[in-house]
């Protein structure tokens, strides 16, 4: 199974271990294009990616899924190298 099958798994909760770490060569790879379209796992990916970046905002689940403070900017799944932009406004930053 690949490092996108098992995350985008409906029972997987993207943590710290599914994201590639400063240092790695892949950080410096050219992402290919995203195509229109997008797949279902590619929907799914970019939930779950959202759904990391709240986690990563709230002090009890940022501690469960291994996540720090520097988590809001963009991190990349292991084994997905496609542009993709992920936001969240201040809504969910407990910011008015």
């Amino acid at each position: 199974m690949s490092a996108i099958e098992r995350i985008t798994k409906a029972a997987h909760l993207i943590d710290m271990n599914d994201i590639i770490r400063e240092g790695n060569p892949t950080l410096r790879a050219v992402a290919e294009e995203v195509t229109f379209p997008l797949s279902d796992q590619e929907i799914i990916l970019g939930e779950k990616m959202m759904q990391f970046l709240k986690h990563s905002q709230d002090p009890v689940m940022a501690e469960k899924i291994g996540a720090t403070w520097w988590c809001w900017t963009c991190r990349t799944p292991a084994g997905y190298l496609k542009t993709r932009y992920c936001c969240l406004g201040p809504k969910y930053c407990g910011r008015r």
